[in-house]
C-alpha cells in the first residue's frame, strides 16, 4: 500500500492543514493522491476536514470512500458512535475504515488522517494507533509548536515505537497559536527527546507548507511510487518483509549514520548528509 498516515499529538495540532498540504505537494508532483479521513466528528453537517483534503487532492472519490464515518457530536469517534448510532456492532467501523483506506491506495497515494491523537478510541477499544499499525503506513506526527508539546510528542513517539510503527518524522505546527518562549527551543528539544526528523511549520499558506513538506519528506516519492502493489490482506499486520517496495525505499535511506538517543541507545537512522528524512522505528 502506498501512503502516509498523518496523526496528531493532540486535538487541534494542525493535522488537516499538514495533510492537505501533502495532498497538494503530491498532486503538483504528478502523483494521483487521495485524502482519506475514515472518522470525522463535529460535522455540521458536512465533514470539513475531509472536504479540505479533497479540495487539494482532487481525487474525485465519493465522500463515502474518503470519510465513511461521520458524526455531529464533537467527541472521540467511539463516543460519538455510541451516542448517535449505538446499534453499530464493535469492529464494524474499524473494518470499514481499513477497507476504505486500502481501496483509496489501490491506484493512488493515500494520505490517511487520524481523528485526534494516537490513543483516541475510534471503535470500541480500537484506537488510531491500532489503525496505523494495521495499515502499515509510515506515520507523520503533527504537534503544536507551543508550551507542553515536548511531553505530547515524546509520549506519541514512544507509543508508535512500542507497536513498531515506522515514523517518518515530526512537524511542529505554529498555526494560529500565540507566541510563547518555548517556540524558540521546541524543535531542538523534540529532536533530542524523540530522535526523529523534526521540522517547524510557521504560520503560513497551504502552498508554502506544501513546498516545505515536500523538501523535507517527499523528495524521492515521484521516483519510488509505483502502482500495482499487493495490498495487505484483511487483518494482516504489517511486517518488514511484507512492506511494498515504496515503503522499503523510504525506510532504508542511503549512506545511513547512527544517531544516539537519550540513554545512549542508537534509535534511528537518518539520511546521511542529504537533508531528507528516513523512517524511524
Amino acid at each position: 500500500m502506498d501512503g502516509l498516515f498523518v496523526a496528531g499529538t493532540d486535538t487541534g495540532a494542525g493535522k488537516t492543514f499538514v495533510a492537505a498540504a501533502l495532498c497538494r505537494a503530491l498532486r503538483r508532483a504528478g502523483i494521483d493522491v487521495a485524502g482519506v479521513k475514515p472518522f470525522e466528528t463535529g460535522c455540521d453537517p458536512n465533514p470539513a476536514d475531509a472536504e479540505a483534503l479533497e479540495a487539494e487532492a482532487h481525487s474525485g472519490l465519493p465522500i463515502d470512500l474518503r470519510c465513511p464515518w461521520r458524526f455531529r457530536t464533537p467527541v472521540a469517534p467511539a463516543a460519538a458512535a455510541a451516542r448517535e448510532r449505538p446499534a453499530i456492532a464493535h469492529g464494524t467501523m474499524f473494518r470499514a475504515a481499513l477497507a476504505v483506506a486500502r481501496r483509496a491506495a489501490r491506484e493512488r497515494f493515500a494520505i490517511v488522517e487520524a481523528a485526534g491523537g494516537l490513543l483516541v478510541p475510534i471503535d470500541g477499544a480500537r484506537t488510531n494507533l491500532d489503525l496505523a499499525a494495521a495499515l502499515g503506513l509510515p506515520v507523520l506526527l503533527v504537534g503544536k509548536n507551543a508550551l507542553g508539546t515536548l511531553n505530547h510528542c515524546a509520549l506519541s513517539v514512544e507509543a508508535l515505537r512500542r507497536r513498531r510503527v515506522p515514523i517518518l518524522g515530526l512537524v511542529l505546527s505554529r498555526g494560529l497559536l500565540p507566541a510563547d518562549a518555548s517556540q524558540r527551543t521546541n524543535a531542538e528539544w523534540a529532536r533530542r527527546m524523540c530522535c526523529v526528523p523534526v521540522i517547524e511549520l510557521p504560520r503560513t499558506t497551504t502552498g508554502r507548507a506544501a513546498a516545505t513538506l515536500s523538501r523535507a519528506f517527499l523528495a524521492d516519492l515521484p521516483a519510488i511510487v509505483r502502482r500495482g502493489k499487493r495490498l495487505p490482506e484483511e487483518g494482516e499486520e504489517a511486517r518488514g518483509r511484507s512492506r511494498p517496495p515504496a515503503l522499503r525505499a523510504s525506510a532504508e535511506p542511503r549512506s545511513p549514520r547512527r544517531e544516539r538517543c537519550p540513554g545512549g541507545q542508537p534509535d534511528r537512522q537518518s539520511a546521511g548528509g542529504n537533508g531528507r528524512a528516513g523512517v524511524s522505528r
